[in-house]
């Protein structure tokens, strides 16, 4: 992830210098995030294969900043600081070893960490008018390292692995003569699928697919 990081920071220094001479405004702010995230998980024990849905609420704080190209397009880097955990996933699994016909239960539990979960994004103003005046999409890219946490009854361990996707939606800005801005923004999220096998048996795998999720996002920070 480090690696992608870096070059998306190549990226958008280059395109920010050659873009124009023009004098570039800077932005740095906080950011109240609470969203939603579904998704089908395949957990593949051997032979066995257990499929659920179910989803994940996510609230967490973070910082960004942002580098204007002019007056409708800014293009700009949130950081969540902070940990987001996902709920224990409990597993059952009933097996007979060597065909002895005395059933022997297994149970596996697992949960997910994501860490350094970076958003590389640009927003353009819409050309509303009146009260509209102000409403902006927003477009961007994300990455995040995911750490598998698990007590494996069946054995092994899963590898830890990274998830990236795409981030869209509507925003509205306010801000004041003094460069103070007050936002507001809902997005929509879609992630690529993501798949940690175990460490010690490649029989066994998780897969996670179908990766939505919507947010509401409150923003403040200065533009200087």
């Amino acid at each position: 992830m480090k690696n992608t990081i870096r070059a998306l920071f190549v990226l958008v220094s280059t395109f920010a210098f050659t873009s124009n001479s023009q004098a570039m405004d800077l932005s740095i702010g906080l950011s109240g995030n609470l969203g939603f995230m579904a998704a089908t998980g395949t957990e593949t024990n051997t032979t066995q294969v257990t499929k659920e849905y179910g989803g994940m609420e996510t609230s967490h704080g973070a910082i960004f900043a942002e580098l204007g190209i002019n007056d409708a397009v800014s293009v700009g880097l949130e950081f969540v600081p902070t940990d987001i955990d996902s709920p224990d996933k409990v597993s059952i699994y009933e097996d007979q070893p060597h065909g002895s016909g005395t059933s022997v239960s297994s149970t596996n539990t697992a949960k997910v960490t994501f860490q350094n979960w970076y958003t590389l994004y640009a927003i353009a103003k819409l050309p509303a008018p009146g009260i509209l005046d102000g409403t902006y999409l927003k477009l961007g890219y994300t990455e995040a390292d995911v750490k598998t946490k698990e007590n494996l009854g069946t054995g092994g361990s899963y590898n830890d692995t990274d998830i990236n996707g795409i981030v869209a939606g509507l925003g509205y800005a306010r801000t004041n003569d003094d460069g103070i801005f007050f936002r507001v923004e809902l997005l929509g999220t879609d992630m690529d699928d993501v798949t940690a096998k175990n460490t010690t048996d490649t029989t066994k795998k998780v897969v996670i697919s179908d990766i939505i999720g919507a947010s509401a996002s409150i923003k403040i920070g200065k533009k200087f």
